[in-house]
C-alpha cells in the first residue's frame, strides 16, 4: 500500500527544547517535548490516495485520531483529503506529509498510554534535506517515550509495506496502557487477559513482543500470591 517507505530514526530525546515553544501556541512550558528526528523516503505514484487509505487503516489502531485538532497547511491536515477538493490535488511533498502524519500517530499513542486529555506537536522539515524532520510531541512522562516512538514507527511501516502487525497492533497499545496504569506493582498475566478482554493466545504474543524488545519484563509472582506470572513495564 502506497509502495516502498523507509523510515530512519537518527535521534530521540525528551526535554524542554524551549526553542521550539513559540512554534505552537498549544505547548505548555512545562510539559517535556520528545524530539523525533527521522529520515523518510517515501515516493508514492499518488501521494494523496495512500496517505488516504494509509490513515483510514490507522484509525483502527488510534483510538482518537479522528477528533485531533491539526492547524498544518490544508494541503496536510490529515483524514481531509476526502473533502479537500481542489486542494487535495494540489502536490504535495509526500515524505513531510508522512512525517506530519507520524506526528499524529505519536500524539495519539502517547496520550492513550498515560490517559492524557489533550497533547500537542509540531513537524519540521530542515533546510538542507527534503527526507530529513524535526518531530517535537509533548510527553508527560518521558518512561513511555521508546515504546511509543517503536509502536508508531512499526504501525506506519509495517501498514504501507503491508506486512504483518502480529502482536504489536492495537492490542499492545491497550496492553501498555494497562502496565502504565499498574507500573508499580505490575499485573499478573491472568488479569491482563481479563482486563484487555482478548484471547490469552493474543495477549501471551503482545507480551512476548513487548519484553524481546525490552518494553516490559516478566517477574515470577510474590510469594503466596497464589498468582501466576507477573509483568511490569520497564522504565
Amino acid at each position: 500500500m502506497g509502495g516502498g517507505v523507509r523510515i530512519l530514526i537518527t535521534g530521540s530525546e525528551v526535554g524542554p527544547h524551549s526553542a521550539v515553544l513559540p512554534l505552537n501556541a498549544s505547548f505548555r512550558p512545562d510539559v517535556p517535548l520528545l524530539k523525533l528526528q527521522v529520515d523518510i523516503d517515501w515516493s508514492p505514484s499518488d501521494p494523496v490516495e495512500a496517505l488516504t487509505v494509509l490513515e483510514d487503516r490507522l484509525v483502527e489502531l488510534c483510538p482518537g485520531l479522528r477528533q485531533h485538532q491539526c492547524r498544518g497547511h490544508v494541503r496536510y491536515r490529515i483524514l481531509r483529503a476526502h473533502e479537500a477538493g481542489e486542494v487535495a490535488q494540489a502536490p504535495i511533498e509526500a515524505s513531510l506529509a508522512l512525517a506530519h502524519l507520524l506526528e499524529h500517530v505519536l500524539i495519539d499513542a502517547m496520550a492513550f498510554i498515560v490517559s492524557a486529555p489533550l497533547l500537542s506537536g509540531i513537524t519540521g522539515a530542515l533546510e538542507d534535506s527534503e527526507q530529513r524532520f524535526d518531530i517535537f510531541v509533548e510527553c508527560p512522562d518521558p518512561s513511555v517515550a521508546p515504546v511509543t516512538v517503536r509502536l508508531a514507527v512499526s504501525w506506519v511501516s509495517a501498514l504501507l509495506e503491508g506486512t504483518s502487525l502480529d502482536g504489536r497492533g492495537r492490542q499492545a497499545l491497550e496492553l501498555v496502557h494497562l502496565l502504565y496504569e499498574r507500573r508499580s506493582e505490575g499485573l499478573p498475566v491472568e488479569e491482563i487477559v481479563q482486563n484487555l478482554g482478548r484471547a490469552p493466545e493474543e495477549v501471551h504474543r503482545t507480551l512476548l513482543w513487548l519484553e524481546q524488545n525490552g518494553f516490559a519484563r516478566k517477574q515470577p509472582p510474590a510469594k503466596k500470591s497464589g498468582k501466576g506470572t507477573y509483568y511490569k513495564l520497564l522504565h
